[in-house]
């Protein structure tokens, strides 16, 4: 990872890599270089997450995304593990706060 120099140029890129029911999980990059550079650096990453809702706030149903290439399937076993380490952390806060 590297930081941003100001001046530099940003490129953010995403695509979706696992859909649940509702959920769509994208993989996230920020990219940045040098005025003077072809080469950007990468700066920062991560994978949001979204839910899909109607008009009235219920979550609906999103088209099944089905991985194709390599990359998309590894992209998407990487969301399903950081699932399972979410529902672990949720586990562990569980004690610190109450909702």
């Amino acid at each position: 990872m590297a930081p941003i120099r100001i001046g530099s140029f940003v490129d953010v890129t995403s695509e979706l890599i696992y859909t649940g029911n509702s959920s769509m999980h994208l993989n996230v990059e920020v990219r940045s270089r040098s005025i003077k550079s072809e080469k950007s650096q990468l700066c920062c990453h991560c994978v949001i997450v979204f839910a899909a809702v109607d008009e009235t706030g219920q979550t609906v149903n999103v088209p099944k995304f089905i991985p194709q290439t390599t990359r998309e399937k590894e992209l998407e076993a990487y969301a399903l593990d950081l699932m399972e380490m979410r529902k672990g952390i949720q586990d562990k806060m569980g004690s610190f706060y109450k909702t």
